[in-house]
């Protein structure tokens, strides 16, 4: 199982057409950027440090003056093992069952920012009832009326004190604890993603 989460630089049309196109790439069809193959074989899963290669090749930020940030990850639901590659995206939130919160390792220059950037893979084991947080930093960076930010601390004191909860359950009620902490409109998108492995599993 594949997901992914991105977050393209500035506002306005340009910012909407380049995500519509990379959501169509990053799509699970063979013609896309996450699967290789003819069509009468089976497709291949592209390794998540290729498909970063291959954007960065296809989107040069000197031709489409955007840049983007992008984690992606492939989860084998049998085994935990997740592998995953981050461009400039903040590093998502480790909540191991029962356990503190960390972020997980990994980091590189964002997507189109650098020719001839190398991206480097990395892998996490899920056990079953651990979950993985993504967020794009509108989350982090939301600021309060005293111009404060939410923060990365924040952020991981919310997740552990709704770990008890479903996990959609717990997305909404810190997606809700930021909005609260804004007071008013938000100045950027805000973006949550989790996935819990199955602890019957």
């Amino acid at each position: 199982m594949g997901l992914y989460l991105l977050d393209v630089s500035g506002h306005g049309v340009g910012a909407a057409l380049l995500s519509f196109t990379l959501n169509h790439l990053l799509s699970p069809a063979v013609e896309g950027a996450l699967l290789t193959g003819r069509a009468s074989e089976a497709p291949a899963v592209v390794p998540p440090a290729r498909v970063a290669e291959r954007l960065n090749r296809q989107f040069p930020m000197d031709r489409s003056r955007q840049y983007f940030t992008f984690v992606y990850g492939v989860i084998d639901t049998h085994s935990g093992a997740f592998d995953y590659v981050i461009a400039g995206h903040p590093a998502p939130v480790f909540l191991p069952l029962g356990k503190a919160t960390r972020l997980v390792e990994g980091g590189g220059f964002p997507i189109g920012m650098i020719d001839d950037a190398v991206f480097r893979e990395e892998r996490l084991i899920l056990a079953p009832g651990d979950r993985l947080y993504f967020y794009t930093d509108g989350v982090i960076e939301a600021r309060n009326a005293a111009e404060e930010e939410y923060g990365i601390d924040r952020l991981r004191s919310e997740i552990d004190r709704f770990r008890d909860l479903p996990l959609r359950t717990g997305l909404d009620a810190i997606a809700q604890r930021v909005r609260d902490w804004c007071g008013g409109p938000l100045r950027d998108d805000l973006s949550l993603l989790g996935v819990e492995r199955d602890a019957r599993l």
